[in-house]
């Protein structure tokens, strides 16, 4: 919510709601305006989310039973009483208010970063796969800024033996970013797995962000990837 909060667009859409009006008049829509409101306007006061959280799950539950054909086997069912993933949390939050405004105003689109997944054979695109996200996960594993992250991210995959009409030739997976969004968010990969030990490893060192982000110094393969907008920290 607080990087919700800094969003001026999203932020001042979700406040300016009237709840008055019976299809904005939801219990999460509610809840929804009153933690930014005061996540915003308020000083020195403590702020529960856990009615907000609880109406999240209420809500998405309701959902899948008025219609289980829609409901998604990977359904995040948030607990407000047990530490959870930020980003899963974040998420489902965003995909909610999608949900609730789509018809009238769906600011989440500030935010949407649609990216295509595709498949080069000899430098050629062969393949493309749209899909689009609210986070762009970055790698953090042995790296420690964030234009060697985005490197990383728009790095090919070599596929050895891709099948094109019975026929295995080399080919390479990348992604791209059809187009980036007014609002960027960025959630870094800070766990690590021992395929050894079997553990679980939480990466904790230090990693640089800049305060202004240009376009331009970030690091791309194929022409495709380029950002042509500037974001501040």
């Amino acid at each position: 919510l607080q990087v919700l909060n800094t969003f001026q667009g999203v932020t001042h859409s979700i406040t300016s709601k009237d709840t008055n009006v019976s299809k904005e008049k939801t219990p999460f829509t509610f809840e929804l305006r009153n933690c930014m409101a005061k996540l915003r306007y308020l000083r020195g006061t403590n702020l529960s989310l856990s009615q907000f959280a609880q109406q999240t799950v209420e809500q998405q539950q309701t959902n899948d039973q008025e219609d289980p054909s829609k409901k998604k086997k990977d359904t995040v069912k948030f607990d407000p009483t047990i530490q959870q993933d930020i980003g899963e949390f974040f998420e489902q939050v965003v995909n909610k208010i999608s949900e609730e405004l789509k018809e009238e105003d769906d600011v989440t689109n500030q935010m949407k970063i649609p990216f295509s997944n595709n498949v080069s054979v000899d430098n050629k695109i062969y393949s493309t796969k749209q899909d689009s996200t609210f986070t762009l996960s970055l790698q953090s594993e042995n790296i420690s800024n964030l234009s060697d992250a985005f490197d990383a991210y728009f790095e090919d995959e070599k596929i050895p033996e891709y099948i094109i009409d019975g026929e295995k030739v080399p080919a390479s997976l990348w992604k791209s970013i059809q187009e980036w969004p007014n609002y960027l968010v960025i959630q870094l990969q800070r766990w690590s797995y021992n395929l050894e030990t079997m553990e679980k490893i939480k990466l904790v060192h230090e990693f640089d962000f800049p305060v202004i982000l240009k376009g331009d110094d970030i690091k791309i393969h194929h022409e495709e990837q380029r950002c042509n907008s500037d974001y501040t920290l």
